[in-house]
């Protein structure tokens, strides 16, 4: 009787635990892929504005300074058109929708829940 066990002799091919791992990997990135573009591409709508909270202080004006528009009066209609807002602009505390263009670091991103809704 030999020293070492008797191997399977089934054919076919095994994977090593790192070689599972892998797998495992590249099959949560595909589906991590394909719900993210599923979903972009169910609401446009969240590609192109985002939500915002605006906070004390502030104005449509220095709201629309994030936007790359050569004219900020431009931005501040789009903004007053998308949200119906009042001339008197927003209050803040309120949430609004602005162009998802440009640098928004500064400005204090909301959930879209807290938007008015749009028509789509």
């Amino acid at each position: 009787m030999s020293r070492y066990p008797r191997r399977s002799k089934k054919k076919g091919t095994r994977l090593t635990p790192v070689g599972r791992l892998i797998s495992l990997v590249a099959i949560l990135m595909i589906g991590a892929i394909a719900g993210a573009a599923g979903a972009a591409a169910t609401r446009p709508h969240a590609q192109a504005w985002r939500c915002v909270t605006v906070r004390p202080g502030e104005t449509l004006w220095s709201i629309a300074s994030h936007n790359p528009a050569a004219d900020r009066r431009q931005t501040i209609y789009r903004i007053e058109q998308e949200n119906g807002l009042p001339d008197g602009g927003p209050q803040a505390g309120s949430a609004i929708w602005v162009p998802n263009e440009g640098n928004l670091s500064g400005l204090q991103l909301a959930p879209a829940s807290t938007c008015p809704a749009v028509s789509e």
